[in-house]
């Protein structure tokens, strides 16, 4: 039985219960009694009792008393039934038409402020499709910066802002142009940084060539990017150059929130780096080598844990990609966004750390944060990707919970 027909089975029994609760006791038209005796009887009792005082002193004849009496007898009968006669008939009208204008007006009030398409299993699926963008949508509203972009070109943060979002889409040759272009007109250092990580994510994350060039750049316009700092430290760590790596790491965690989780995880890389390098391990609550400077406000500050489910664990791989996004919880394409592997999960993650695509969102308004697992590496949804989504989300949340645990269909 469709949830359709199961909803109106429902409703009709509720509606039949009701009215046959209301129309049984009106239809039987029950006078209500009490136990308190009515004036009307009381006197015609007091009148009795005089009728038979005069018959015991001999005032009245027997045959005199026996009419009276029964005249008396005949009053107090008719003052005994005349309210249950008198609610009878008024009742049953009640009744009649409470059970015929119950129905009709429950059905009216629901045809007009209900939504007979929420039992529509059809018409509810669209509605889910549409609440998340497709992957058509997306292409589109890149396509619809791409052109911005081109018509203005000296609309450098929108230019900044395409290159981050065909980093989130995978799209690593378009980003790497972008960010090229973007260079030549604005030649900063986290310019420099996100070049450096588009050519390294079409290297298959290798930042070896090109990618380290750009790295020295950036670093030379900026000693103190935490982006360059990052890959500095991680091109020092793959070459086992781990006293290099951790100065690269210790000037991000002077640099960043003690208790964001991107400083956690930074934490754990130089614990790693100390380790494999054989240096002592710092010492909590000591001083950090660079004075700690304002780090950049963010509205995202949404924190959490991603995992997958154990009954899909087999359906991934460990080089399979893994998309963390945020998107308007009214609907719309994702503002921000984070690559990262199976391999690394279960995965912490802070937004403050993720790269904007379209523009910094209103901090009040509500979000829902999805996790995907890509096989192509495509950050579209597609068939049998794996994915989790939250509930609408504060923007300042933490403690957040996603568990990858439905296939995409």
């Amino acid at each position: 039985m469709t949830p359709f027909f199961l909803f109106i089975a429902a409703a009709l029994a509720l509606l039949l219960i009701v009215t046959a609760l209301l129309f049984r006791p009106l239809w039987q038209g029950r006078a209500i009694t009490t136990d308190a005796e009515s004036p009307a009887l009381r006197v015609l009792r007091e009148q009795r009792a005089d009728l038979d005082r005069e018959l015991a002193a001999g005032k009245i004849t027997a045959e005199a008393h026996a009419q009276t009496l029964g005249e008396l007898e005949a009053r107090a009968l008719a003052e005994s039934e005349a309210p249950e006669q008198s609610l009878g008939k008024p009742r049953r009208v009640w009744a009649a038409g409470l059970a015929l204008v119950l129905p009709l007006a429950a059905v009216a009030l629901y045809l007009s402020l209900g939504n007979l398409q929420g039992l529509n299993p059809r018409a509810t699926a669209a509605l889910a499709e549409d609440a998340a963008p497709t992957a058509a949508q997306i292409d589109a509203m890149v396509a619809g910066l791409a052109d911005r972009v081109k018509r203005h070109p000296d609309d450098l943060e929108g230019l900044q802002m395409l290159g981050r979002s065909y980093m989130v889409l995978g799209r690593f040759a378009e980003a790497e142009t972008t960010f090229a272009q973007l260079a030549s007109k604005k030649p900063e250092a986290q310019t420099y940084a996100d070049w450096a990580d588009a050519v390294a994510s079409r290297q298959n994350r290798s930042l070896e060539g090109e990618p380290e060039k750009l790295v020295r750049q950036a670093l030379k316009l900026d000693p103190n990017n935490i982006k360059a700092l990052a890959l500095s430290g991680t091109l020092a760590f793959e070459r086992k150059q781990f006293k290099l790596a951790v100065a690269d790491w210790e000037k991000i965690a002077a640099r960043v929130p003690p208790e964001s989780e991107f400083a956690q995880s930074v934490d754990a890389m130089l614990r790693e780096a100390r380790q494999r390098g054989g240096m002592p391990q710092k010492q909590a609550g000591a001083p950090s080598p660079v004075t700690p400077s304002p780090a950049a406000a963010s509205p995202l500050k949404m924190r959490g844990t991603v995992t997958l489910a154990a009954a899909l664990r087999d359906k991934a791989s460990p080089d399979d990609a893994l998309f963390l996004f945020a998107r308007p919880a009214a609907g719309g394409p994702p503002f921000a966004g984070m690559r990262f592997k199976v391999s690394e999960l279960p995965i912490q993650f802070d937004f403050a750390q993720a790269q904007l695509m379209m523009g910094s969102p209103d901090p009040k308004q509500k979000v829902i944060i999805g996790a995907r697992i890509s096989k192509r590496g495509n950050a579209m949804p597609q068939a049998g990707d794996l994915q989790g989504l939250t509930a609408e989300t504060a923007m300042d949340a933490t403690g957040i919970r996603i568990e990858i645990a439905e296939v995409v269909k």
